[in-house]
Formats: structure tokens, sequence, C-alpha cells
């Protein structure tokens, strides 16, 4: 029997941090990032990804209609204007959170009407009525939902004889791995008189030491040498961190931002210093409620086959393949 999925419960813990919108993925499309995975595919998936998706829209009909689950700014309705670009498929897209598909503007007319964006839509809520649809698809994304929900509304929106294909997180590959590292150095820069903290507490400090009189104070205040030489040694802690957890990307972006800020504070502009470092914390608790989503969201095989076992109580066989980069295991290929 499928449970209520644990990363509602993940979700919530982003309440008390209403500048995220609905979710911390409004935060994030509104980037203009394309996909959830944009540090690992500069542009649309490619590669293993990219070519599974491609085989799978010119294998449909040429007038199908499609619905992408938790669809992101679309890469997937992208993929399927740049495979199929003579046919007249259409892709409804719909996700929880709101969404900044940027890159639509730039389409003809008659690609544009090809797609349509639904954000602040749930999977879990949609009915008949929004069907039927000749495929329904995901990458990275209906296994955020509420399987037990999704199970029991999909069979009345997808037509008999429907397609489905979605592209899971598995909690074994490299990018759930890669996250849970990340994640890591996330908790440790965040934590209290960490990194972040510190470097907000450096901020006055360099205020102070553009003047002769404010390099007075600094020498011989001894809270400031206390703060001074605390954030010498979480940086020296930070370089550590990248050797032992090999993920430094998002610590190397702190580390930038914070000497940015040192700059703008030195420019007697203090507090455009606090914003862009307030800024800079936000994006973080942002950033690592998405990772403890993806971690808590990512299939084990077990998992899959209860999800699969729940749809096949409702007349859906499924089946389901690990997706390969080379060495690098990528997720789940779940189809009908």
């Amino acid at each position: 029997m499928l449970t209520r999925s644990t990363q509602q419960d993940t979700l919530a813990s982003t309440e008390n941090h209403p500048e995220y919108g609905a979710n911390p993925w409004s935060t994030y499309w509104a980037s203009g990032a394309l996909h959830s995975c944009a540090g690992s595919y500069d542009q649309n998936y490619s590669g293993a990804l990219g070519q599974l998706w491609i085989g799978f829209f010119q294998s449909l009909p040429t007038d199908a209609r499609i619905l992408d689950l938790a669809c992101g700014n679309g890469p997937l309705a992208q993929l399927m204007l740049s495979s199929t670009p003579d046919s007249k498929q259409h892709c409804t897209c719909i996700d929880q959170a709101d969404l900044d598909p940027q890159w639509i503007a730039a389409l003809p007319e008659a690609q544009r009407t090809r797609i349509q964006f639904r954000p602040r839509t749930s999977m879990e809520q949609l009915s008949a009525a929004d069907g039927p649809f000749d495929a329904v698809i995901s990458q990275y994304g209906i296994e955020y939902g509420n399987w037990m929900l999704i199970t029991e509304h999909l069979p009345s929106f997808l037509k008999p004889k429907g397609r489905i294909q979605f592209v899971c997180h598995a909690a074994t590959s490299a990018i759930v791995s890669a996250g849970e590292a990340e994640g890591e150095h996330l908790d440790w820069a965040l934590k209290p008189l960490g990194l972040v903290e510190t470097a907000k507490a450096m901020l006055p400090l360099m205020a102070l030491a553009k003047t002769d009189a404010g390099r007075t104070t600094l020498a011989t205040s001894n809270s400031a040498h206390e703060i001074r030489s605390r954030y010498d040694q979480l940086l020296s802690e930070a370089n550590n961190r990248v050797l032992r957890l090999p993920v430094g990307d998002v610590l190397g972006e702190i580390d930038q931002h914070c000497t940015n800020a040192f700059k703008i504070a030195l420019n007697e502009d203090l507090n455009g210093a606090q914003h862009q470092l307030e800024a800079l914390h936000n994006q973080l608790i942002a950033s690592r409620a998405r990772l403890a989503q993806l971690s808590a969201a990512a299939l084990s095989e077990e998992r899959i086959k209860e999800i699969a076992a729940a749809f096949h109580a409702r007349g859906i066989q499924l089946s389901y393949t690990p997706v390969w980069e080379q060495d690098r295991l990528l997720g789940w290929q779940i189809t009908n």
C-alpha cells in the first residue's frame, strides 16, 4: 500500500519563508533555469536523457495531446518542439510553482500555440475534465508528488491506449549523491556562527576599514579580531570540505558573493552589502529545501515496485529500467 509521501512534510519546512512564494521552486524557476539540473546540463537535457525524450516524442502521433507533470520551465516541451517541428503535437505543462519560461517568447506563433503552461497547478488535483491525453510525461518531477493521489487520478485523464513515460530520480543516482553532498555543504555554511552568518558580521568591519579612524577602531577591537579570525578559519575549513566532499561549486559561489559584498561595504554602501548577503542567505535556504525534497523524492527499486503495483490495481501496467550515461546512473525510466 502506498503511504503519503514524505516530501510533503519537507515542503512544509519552508513555510516560514514567504519570499519563496508557493514553494522554494518558484524562486528557482524565476531565475530563468530551464530544468532542475542546471548544474549538470548547460542548456536542455542532452546525451542519454535527450535521446530518450526525442525518440519518445517522435514515436507519438503527430497530433498527440501530451501532459507534462511538474514541468519546470518546460525542457520537455522544448524538446518536443525541436524533435517534431512539423507536427501538431501539443503539450500542456503543469507545475505547482510559479514559472517563468522565458524561452517561449522567441518562438514563432505556430510553435507557441503548441504549448500551454499552467503554473500553480497541482498534479494531484487533475481530473477527467483536464483530459484525455495521448501521453503523460514527467522528467524529475512526478516523484515529488503524492503517488497515492496520482495513481488514483491519472487513469481518468489518460486515453485507454495512452502512453506514460516518467524519468525519476533514483535513490542511488549520481545526481542525488551530488545533491546530498551539496546539502551537507549548505548545512555547514548556514549553521549558527557559520560562514554566512560570520560574513554578515564582517560587513560593518569592512565599512569601518575605509577610513583611518575606522581602522584605528578595528585595530583595538577584540570583537573585530574574533570575527575576522573566525571568518579566516571558516574559509580554511571550506577548502578542506571541498577536498573531502568534492562538490565545491556552492562553497566557491558563497565565497565569491561574500567577497563582492565586502567590496560594496568598503565602497561606502553598507546597506547595499547587507542586502546582498541577506538575499544570498535566502537563496541558500531555498536551495537547501530543494535538495531536501530531492533526497526525499528519489526512488529506490523497492519503492518503484510499490508504485507499479498501485498502477496495476487500476489497470495500468508499468515497467522500469535504469537510465545510464556511461557509468553514471541518472535515474529510472518508467513506462507502460
